[in-house]
């Protein structure tokens, strides 16, 4: 009869558990540092979707007023400055033609990605959201899809 291999129990401490801890930490600090800008990205995006929604409902009014379109406007910049975005350089944009059957609204700024003990440069991350609302049929129906553009520099 065969005997028994009896194996000696692994250390506490050895390579693969001090890589494991290392890996897990390092995966957490990622996670930490991404995502604040993602979350921030899809409040943002909230944030012009609620405007569009808000806009067809009433667009008769927004259309034939340009002091409602710019109170619009500035409810969208103070709802995105609420949701924390400090960019100097934010662009927010509401475009309807007079006698077009299409509105687009969008936003676009830069989030800053800091890394401590400065070990990577500062990474920028340009966001843009834009909804684009195109009036369906005569009975005022709009029908709105959204695009975004994101870049790391």
């Amino acid at each position: 009869m065969a005997k028994p291999v009896k194996y000696k129990r692994p250390r506490l401490i050895n390579p693969v558990s001090v890589g494991l801890v290392v890996a897990f930490s390092l995966g957490a600090y990622v996670v930490y540092q991404y995502l604040p800008l993602f979350l921030q990205r899809q409040e943002v995006y909230r944030v012009v979707d609620e405007t569009a929604s808000k806009f067809s409902g009433s667009a008769a009014r927004y259309l034939h007023s340009e002091s409602e379109l710019t109170k619009l406007k500035r409810e969208l910049v103070k709802e995105i400055r609420r949701n924390g975005v400090s960019d100097p350089d934010l662009e927010t944009w509401i475009e309807s033609e007079p006698n077009s059957l299409e509105v687009r609204f969008g936003a676009l700024y830069s989030a800053y990605l800091e890394w401590p003990f400065d070990l990577a440069e500062r990474h920028e991350q340009i966001n843009e959201l834009e909804i684009t609302c195109t009036r369906i049929s005569i009975r005022r129906i709009w029908n709105c899809a959204a695009s975004t553009q994101d870049s790391g520099q």
